[in-house]
């Protein structure tokens, strides 16, 4: 079963991975990283997948408009999105 604590340690784990990877200032790297520091940030001070659910939202839109469907980053992007969705799923029910 999918927890919170699993999922803050997700987005953190791709915060670490998306900054070994660098990139430029104002490149797809870099917003991607401020979006995923907001979710990180905000999954702190909660306990629930519904209280980031707006941040989680910002990330998955950002990624929809600005980065390559088959690109890495987007594989990163939806694990996390799965991972959200599973625990609001788990709330719900």
């Amino acid at each position: 079963m999918a927890t919170f604590d699993e999922f803050r340690k997700l987005v953190d784990q791709n915060i670490r991975d998306i900054r070994s990877i660098g990139g430029e200032a104002g490149s797809a790297e870099q917003f991607l990283l401020n979006h995923l520091e907001k979710l990180a940030r905000n999954s702190q001070s909660s306990d629930s997948a519904k209280e980031v659910k707006n941040a989680m939202e910002a990330v998955t839109r950002f990624a929809s408009d600005s980065i390559e469907w088959d690109s890495d980053l987007m594989k990163k992007v939806l694990e996390i999105s799965k991972y959200h969705s599973s625990l609001l799923k788990d709330e719900i029910s």
